[in-house]
């Protein structure tokens, strides 16, 4: 049996845990146009800043949920952003505690 692989959908920013929708209502509320005037305050796309091409259309369209196509299996896309995420903060050392002088 050969299954056909899904898209992804994408409905949040996987960093700030935000949904579109959120941020959506946000920007309406506080009359923010822009990516760049929602990364000033809110906690979005400032990481990987994977969600900041969804947010641009969320913006021009109102729409919240985007569907990208499935990649081929076995290749780095096909990995989700928030695994891809994990997997690298995981090769990470956390720093060194601080000490008072």
């Amino acid at each position: 049996m050969v299954t056909t692989a899904q898209p992804h959908v994408f409905t949040r920013c996987e960093c700030s845990n935000m949904s579109f929708e959120q941020i959506k209502q946000f920007a309406r509320e506080n009359n923010v146009q822009t990516v760049k005037g929602l990364k000033t305050r809110l906690p979005m796309g400032g990481y990987c800043s994977a969600c900041s091409q969804y947010i641009t259309l969320m913006l021009k369209t109102g729409q919240t949920r985007f569907e990208a196509p499935a990649p081929a299996p076995g290749t780095p896309e096909a990995t989700p952003p928030s695994a891809r995420l994990l997997q690298q903060a995981g090769s990470l050392q956390p720093p060194p505690p601080e000490t008072e002088e």
